[in-house]
């Protein structure tokens, strides 16, 4: 069988060059949901809270950020 469904995850040497993220530091990055915009004009919010402002140190941390309403977009 084929696979039906897109993939949901990203490594960073393939992430777009604008995003702000060392790319030789870990492997794997956040995948922008499907949008009406195409991923190279697209960050991830979860991007700019973790890496560019710096108000959590993991993905988990940023994610309960986010849900808890921390921010208005």
């Amino acid at each position: 069988m084929a696979r039906m469904g897109g993939r949901r995850h990203l490594k960073r040497l393939a992430a777009p060059d604008f995003w702000p993220i060392l790319k030789k530091e870990y492997v794997w990055t956040v995948k922008p949901s499907p949008g009406p915009h195409p991923i190279e004009r697209s960050i991830p919010l979860l991007i700019i809270v973790r890496d560019i402002l710096g108000y959590a140190e993991t993905a988990r941390e940023a994610r309960r950020l986010i849900a808890e309403g921390h921010f208005k977009v």
